[in-house]
């Protein structure tokens, strides 16, 4: 499996689990799960950062 098929692998899940989500979880707790998505995604963000950054 190349990068480019993983990451339509990963985006097939993706699409499978929101669909789960909004049928089997309840909006207070979609609510907090999209709050630590977004503290998640910050956190990756920083690694890609530092991984772009070339050492000194």
């Amino acid at each position: 499996m190349n990068f480019e098929e993983a990451g339509r692998a990963v985006d097939r899940e993706l699409e499978s689990l929101k669909e789960w989500l909004n049928k089997n979880v309840e909006p207070g707790t979609k609510r907090e799960m999209a709050a630590n998505l977004r503290k998640i995604a910050r956190r990756l963000e920083k690694l890609a950062d530092k991984l772009q950054t070339p050492k000194r």
